[in-house]
């Protein structure tokens, strides 16, 4: 039976809110919740991958790799509405990062056969979940086939192997330094975008806005 609960916390959140009701109603049937205590390795660098997609309820992760011995790198930190999950159905493929919860974390947890039909039925909901993922391509065409296989053998191994030129493929949005902090958060919307540059009166980069920066 769907929760409503879960439907209601999906609907506030991109790339959920973008699925019709039905579709929401669907999925929920084959969330499950879990939780993971402070410090615990959700995922862990050289393990087996992920066998769903984890969006966050509450609580934040940290998404890191172990670059040598003794150094880690921090590649991302995620909190509520927030998803990970590396999913691979190649052979002998292992996590090239980790997962790590940095406080108490609630996750719904889709299994990996449901994520791939989301994927498959509803285009717009993969191009908002990796967009880094996925190079520009022409209005109504599919994905290139090295796009699906990296998709589908494992999205963590693209973030170290994929050259910049291939992500920075879209516009860059720009706002001056004095806009409102409601502006910024409009704009981001209006171009669904995480982040935007801000510039001075001489259209200089002087720093960058992100939704974690408003989140916060």
């Amino acid at each position: 039976m769907p929760d409503k609960s879960a439907i209601t916390f999906l609907k506030k959140h991109p790339p959920f809110n973008l699925l019709d009701d039905q579709t929401l109603r669907k999925l929920t049937e084959v969330l499950t919740l879990e939780l993971f205590p402070a410090g615990t390795h959700i995922l862990k660098q050289d393990s087996e991958p992920s066998r769903g997609l984890y969006i966050i309820k509450q609580g934040r992760a940290r998404i890191y790799a172990q670059t040598s011995p003794d150094r880690q790198f921090d590649i991302d930190f995620r909190g509520p509405g927030d998803t990970f999950g590396f999913l691979s159905t190649g052979a002998n493929r292992v996590l090239d990062v980790s997962v790590q919860a940095l406080s108490d974390t609630v996750c719904y947890v889709a299994d990996k056969s449901s994520v791939m039909n989301l994927l498959d039925e509803h285009p717009e909901f993969s191009e908002y979940l990796m967009p880094s993922y996925f190079p520009k391509r022409e209005e109504g065409h599919p994905p290139p086939h090295h796009v699906r296989n990296m998709l589908h053998d494992g999205s963590d191994k693209v973030l170290f192997t994929t050259p910049v030129r291939d992500l920075a493929n879209r516009d860059i949005i720009r706002a001056r330094a004095d806009i409102s902090i409601m502006d910024t958060a409009r704009l981001m919307s209006a171009h669904h975008t995480s982040s935007l540059v801000i510039v001075d009166e001489s259209d200089r980069p002087v720093g960058i806005m992100t939704d974690k920066d408003l989140r916060d």
